[in-house]
Parts: C-alpha cells; structure tokens; sequence
C-alpha cells in the first residue's frame, strides 16, 4: 500500500475545539463542523446517537447541534454517502456543551484485523491497526504498548513518560497537574503559566483533545494509565505522522489509545 493510500485508509481526525464549557439543564449537547479533507464543508451529514434513537443532519455550512444528550457515555456515529463513517464517545456530564470539528475521508475497503503469528495467534484490536503499522514502519517516535502499561497501572501517565526520551515534564499553579512539553526547544504559547515553554498536543483515540492554542492547559495525569493500551509519542513535526500533522505539532504529538473495554 502506497503513501498516499495509508493517508486515504486513516482519513479523519476528530479535533476538540471549545472543550467542555457549561449551559443550564440537566443534559448536555454536541455541537460542531464536519468537513472533508480539502476542508470543504459537507451539508447532509447523518450525525446519529442511535442507542437514543436521536439524529440531526449539518446544515449547508457544515454546522450542526444534537442538544438534549442525557448524562452519561455515548457513542455519536457521522455518516455521509461515498465517505467512511467515523465514530466519537464520549462521556457527557449535566450542563456540558462539547464541540468538535470532523473531517470525514472517502470511503476505503476496511483491513481486516491485524493478527500477530507466533508461539500462538494474538488478535489485535481493529483500532490499534495503524499502531501497529506506524510502530513497525520504524518511522520515528517511541511507542508504549499494552504489556508495559499494564504493568503501570497504579502509576500517573507522568510517572510512565518520564521513560520517554525528548519530554519535559512541567508543573502547572496551584496544584492542576502535570503539563507535557518539547525538551527539544522553546516558543512562547501561553501568557501564563510558563510562557516559555513549548506544549505538546494530546490526541485520544483519533481525537484531538487539547492542542497548544487551548487556552487551558492540559495535565497530562488526566489521563489514566489503568484506561490506556497503547501512547504513541511524536517529539517535533519530523516525526509527527501526516494524519497527527499540522500546525499545532511543532511542539511534538502525544497520542493516547483506550482500552476496548
């Protein structure tokens, strides 16, 4: 399979772009963009929560809202004709409004699962297939597998990426956590705190969560080690993958990957 192909199967990343904020009632609401990968906005996109039975279609400007979204963790499904579908969970408080931006690729063939030949079969989980294709393209960054965060799980992912060649880990006022910044260089991001320091961009499942032009930064320990199977670590825009790229990984790329349970 070619470059450009790889770029094609891996289409889309799901980009956080207001973070949770607050709004009255007792449900919470989805709100976003969907484009496609020239950055065209895509009007008619099937935007579904189907265990709520709840769907709304983007308007002609890519737009959309799906408000009274119950507490708790669902699974929202964008679909569009000749497109491959992409999925975002995520666990929804009272009051939270969650904005997200999507891209959605053409559709491709699916791969099958990947599955690991030896002493006896080890079946990879579909979602980790570009994992394992990265890692074993020896095309850079650092790579931290299931085996070893098993192992970690009573630890704070700060603890786990200290293992990590090329990260520095910065403390954050006040007691908000543990922020993870490029050890390789400085630019000025933030006013406060650290403004010195170069923060690296956070990607959970295929999502962008947090990204240096947020204006909170985001502690690093957030994230639980028990809930992860696999951290891929990009050090600068060199080593950051194309489907990670882009303007917001010139201070280096932190990708995250949940547990299928």
């Amino acid at each position: 399979m070619d470059k450009q192909t790889r770029r094609g199967v891996l289409l889309t990343t799901l980009a956080l772009l207001t973070g949770v904020g607050s709004i009255s009632g007792q449900t919470a609401r989805l709100r976003g963009r969907i484009i496609d990968t020239s950055g065209t906005d895509l009007r008619g996109v099937e935007v579904v929560i189907t265990a709520l039975g709840r769907r709304v279609a983007s308007g002609s400007n890519g737009l959309f809202l799906l408000d009274s979204i119950p507490p708790g963790t669902h699974t929202v499904v964008f679909r569009y004709p000749g497109y491959g579908p992409r999925e975002f969970s995520h666990q929804y408080a009272a009051g939270d409004t969650v904005g997200v931006e999507v891209t959605l690729g053409q559709a491709t063939v699916r791969l099958p699962e990947i599955t690991v030949v030896g002493a006896s079969a080890v079946t990879v989980s579909p979602r980790l297939k570009d994992f394992v294709r990265r890692r074993d393209a020896h095309i850079g960054g650092r790579f931290l597998e299931d085996s070893l965060l098993r192992t970690k799980e009573h630890s704070q992912l700060s603890q786990v990426l200290r293992r990590v060649s090329g990260i520095k880990l910065v403390y954050l006022p006040n007691g908000r956590g543990i922020a993870a910044a490029s050890a390789r260089g400085k630019e000025v991001t933030f006013s406060t705190p650290h403004p010195e320091e170069c923060y690296m961009q956070i990607f959970l499942d295929g999502l962008r969560v947090w990204h240096p032009g947020m204006f909170d930064i985001q502690s690093i320990d957030f994230f639980k080690v028990q809930s992860l199977m696999a951290i891929e670590v990009y050090r600068s825009p060199a080593e950051t993958p194309s489907e990670f790229n882009g303007s917001w990984a010139k201070c280096g790329t932190i990708v995250l990957w949940t547990r299928d349970h």
